[in-house]
């Protein structure tokens, strides 16, 4: 994970209405976006992400992936 990443997934919380994770070299979804319940558009792009956690499906708001 690139320390950008990790700087925005400590600013992120429940109120955090768009979170760009691209390019990250992430191969999960980070644990931390779990706490984001407010999230509407997540950019996972240009990651190499193979698989989508069952908390995932929690993220009610988000529209945008």
């Amino acid at each position: 994970m690139k320390p950008h990443i990790k700087d925005k997934l400590k600013k992120a919380g429940k109120n955090t209405k768009r979170l760009q994770l691209s390019t990250g070299r992430l191969k999960d979804v980070p644990k931390e976006v779990e706490g984001c319940s407010g999230l509407v558009n997540l950019d996972l792009f240009g990651n190499n992400i193979e698989s989508i956690p069952d908390w995932f499906f929690k993220l009610q708001k988000l529209k945008f992936l």
